[in-house]
């Protein structure tokens, strides 16, 4: 492989923005962003259901007929709470779903979330969401099964195996202590002890780790006291690959590395961003275009190529144990479904029925007295 044809495309993303025209594939533009050996991933977040099919068919092709070495690539979707593309089956919320207790409709949910995804031709999905949340002012408690992390532990467990059993290779994220940010502000440092890390924020990670066969998890945007997780070799490689066994890919929050820049202050340009996440051990980048500035740095003899390697066999490694070369087009898919179908809905209505929650009006709080309630500031 050359750097930049073949090992920088391998840990790289194609979006959307650049190949699509409303529902349509422009196959000139992806010929043209093609043209140094493909790329390792690709979506498609504004299409259909209907359109996700066969546009990822013609990616996929491209990718393997008209590159030199043939490398398929992970075709991506979002799925916090169902597939994200207009027409696939929503389901509620986690923190709806930790609220049932019950293990078995989160395997479930993921076991239907699946089918869709092989009907529609997606391999990696970007879920699920296994934050551990502890600060209600946070904007994103909605993504959480809850505050417990056994229960977050068991809940990940099990839609994990959803994925995993029917075809699909599931992403954990937000990797790094994520739930509990300074000030409920979401980007904000979480600032706490070692013991609380690995016993609250890490926890459900660990168990997936080492209970399960995932091979890709995903950096959180924010820091753990201060250091960004995204940059950290604590983080990315002492504690989920030396501890917690993991042995897959890492990849990128959506514009994570750029934010090292902008947001975080610790890299002055697209360089030193993307030689901070490489070398803490992260491995694809998502939405930013910093990794391209590596190639200049190893052929300047400024960075070891051998770091890139590492991301570049991790990718490869999973694309292979995860059956990519065998079946590019996920024809080999046993579990298929249609979209939107009745079982789904009926399962999402079952969900929702058993998040239901009720309290005692004690000392009859409610209704809310607007008068007593209203405050002036």
């Amino acid at each position: 492989m050359t750097l930049k044809r073949k090992k920088l495309a391998q840990i790289r993303h194609l979006h959307s923005w650049d190949v699509f025209e409303g529902q349509q594939l422009n196959k000139d533009k992806l010929a043209r962003m093609c043209v140094h050996g493909g790329y390792g991933f690709f979506e498609g977040f504004p299409l259909t259901a209907n359109s996700t099919q066969r546009a990822f068919r013609e990616i996929q092709t491209y990718l393997v007929e008209h590159t030199r070495l043939g490398i398929p690539g992970f075709s991506v979707a979002e799925s916090l709470h169902g597939v994200v593309q207009d027409g696939a089956t929503i389901y509620p919320q986690n923190i709806a779903l930790g609220s049932t207790f019950n293990i078995d409709l989160a395997y479930e949910k993921t076991r239907q979330i699946a089918g869709e995804l092989n009907t529609m031709g997606v391999k990696q999905v970007l879920a699920p969401c296994i934050d551990v949340v502890r600060d209600l002012r946070w904007g994103r408690v909605e993504e959480s099964f809850g505050e417990d992390p056994f229960l977050c532990s068991r809940m990940a467990v099990a839609e994990v195996n959803g994925y995993m059993e029917h075809g699909i290779s599931p992403m954990l994220k937000h990797y790094g202590p994520h739930g509990n940010p300074l000030g409920g502000i979401n980007l904000a440092s979480v600032e706490c002890g070692v013991r609380d890390l690995f016993d609250i924020y890490l926890k459900p990670f660990e168990t997936v780790c080492k209970e399960t066969g995932i091979m890709a998890v995903m950096s959180s945007y924010n820091a753990w006291n201060r250091e960004p997780n995204s940059a950290s070799y604590f983080m990315l490689t002492e504690i989920l690959r030396n501890t917690f066994g993991f042995r897959g890919y890492v990849y990128s929050d959506w514009g994570v590395i750029d934010m090292l820049i902008r947001f975080h202050k610790t890299a002055a340009n697209s360089y030193e961003a993307a030689s901070q996440v490489i070398q803490a051990g992260l491995d694809v980048e998502a939405s930013s275009v910093c990794f391209l500035a590596l190639e200049e740095k190893v052929l300047s003899g400024e960075f070891d190529v051998k770091l890139i390697d590492q991301a570049v066999r991790r990718v490869l490694r999973a694309k292979f144990e995860l059956g990519l070369f065998e079946d590019p087009y996920q024809e080999k898919a046993t579990y298929r479904i249609p979209i939107h179908m009745d079982e789904s809905i009926a399962l999402s209505k079952r969900i929702a029925d058993e998040s239901t929650v009720l309290l005692k009006n004690k000392n009859q709080l409610l209704p809310l007295d607007v008068k007593k309630c209203v405050q002036s500031l």
